[in-house]
């Protein structure tokens, strides 16, 4: 017995028994569904609204003009910059016077320290001085003083040089220091605190000058220069004036050039 052949083709579709007779009643209760449900929904709609009337002006409220707002910003700007030039001067001020203060500060107490150093390097130097020397009794032609360089400081005169001679001028006469190659200095060396240098200068003249010495007509008078070096390697100098004549007992100091440096 031969089987009957089933040709399918895949570009139509195929309906298997009873498949077409479900499909058509689907459709119609899908109508019918339909049909109903639009009367509903016509029956349930709310009625329409009136229409409203137009508004005179654009529909959304219009934006604030934005003026103001930029003169607001533009000043606080300003007062913020005025604020920031205000603090600056015034840290810039600050500085300059706290500057100024801190040099004079400075100044302040560099100078009470030099004054300060100053004067305890005075306290504590050499002092070379000349007593009033003692005057020798007159030859025929010729005078002299007996001297004497002291230290009256605390500590030690190094290089001490003594230069000293007499002239015999009138009474109201000074011709002061005058340098000469006869002028000689004399070394004393170095002079301890309280310690002295002796020496003598002696003097010439005529027999009429030691006669009108002795008379008072004229005096004699000793120039005294003398240098040294301190601790501190300072350089002073020492002038000192004397006079004697007939009728004196002692030497007498001139009326200048007696100078402590």
């Amino acid at each position: 017995m031969q089987l009957p052949t089933i040709t399918f083709r895949l570009d139509e579709p195929y309906n298997y028994p009873g498949e077409g007779e479900a499909a058509s009643s689907k459709d119609k209760e899908s109508e019918l569904a339909g049909v109903v449900t639009g009367t509903r929904l016509d029956s349930t709609a709310s009625p329409p609204r009136p229409a409203e009337p137009a508004r005179n002006g654009p529909p959304f409220p219009s934006r604030p003009h934005s003026s103001p707002m930029r003169a607001t910003g533009c000043i606080m700007a300003g007062s913020m910059l005025l604020l920031s030039l205000a603090v600056a001067y015034y840290a810039i001020t600050a500085i300059r016077y706290n500057r100024s203060q801190f040099q004079l500060m400075v100044s302040s107490s560099q100078a009470a320290l030099s004054a300060a150093e100053e004067s305890m390097r005075s306290d504590e130097r050499a002092w070379v001085g000349l007593p009033l020397p003692t005057a020798y009794p007159l030859s025929k032609q010729e005078g002299g003083f007996a001297i004497k360089l002291h230290n009256f400081g605390k500590t030690p005169a190094r290089n001490v040089l003594v230069t000293d001679y007499v002239v015999i001028e009138d009474l109201d006469q000074l011709s002061g220091i005058q340098e000469a190659e006869s002028h000689r200095p004399i070394s004393a060396g170095t002079l301890m605190p309280g310690n002295e240098f002796d020496t003598n200068v002696w003097f010439k003249t005529s027999p009429e000058g030691i006669s009108s010495l002795a008379q008072g007509k004229v005096r004699a008078v000793n120039y005294a220069l003398i240098t040294y070096e301190d601790i501190f390697h300072r350089r002073h100098t020492t002038q000192s004036c004397f006079y004697w004549q007939g009728g004196l007992q002692s030497p007498r100091p001139c009326e200048e050039f007696n100078t402590v440096d």
